[in-house]
């Protein structure tokens, strides 16, 4: 079975439709100003999207880059500073029923990107 990317993923989260928003993360809400986003040993190029895993020493596949586009996405879109508190926080959090309609839909797709199941 193929799990190759969607057109949906493809239109929306592309690289091209998010790059804007993304780029605004450097020195912003924890990152370093940098030229790259570094987090869970992941390193994402800001000027070309492309996402190194430090621990797996490769870059992630386009289906796996979409997954985490969506997060930066959504992540990007926080208007002020808020300091660290220790907790995680859910896919709820991030992007609200309200906001997001397709949140099934985007969870079955993580699922499959991150091969997550829960229960």
């Amino acid at each position: 079975m193929s799990l190759g990317v969607s057109a949906w993923w493809k239109e929306v989260w592309s690289w091209d439709r998010v790059k804007q928003a993304i780029s605004t993360l450097p020195g912003r809400l924890g990152f370093e100003k940098d030229r790259e986003l570094r987090f869970f040993r992941l390193r994402v190029d800001v000027e070309s999207g492309e996402v190194y895993d430090e621990i797996l020493a490769r870059f992630l596949s386009e289906r796996e880059r979409y997954g985490l586009y969506f997060i930066l996405y959504r992540y990007s879109q926080t208007d002020k500073e808020i300091e660290e508190i220790g907790e995680y926080v859910t896919l709820s959090q991030i992007c609200p029923a309200l906001h997001c309609p397709m949140v099934k839909q985007n969870m079955n797709a993580f699922e499959k990107v991150f091969g997550y199941k829960q229960g």
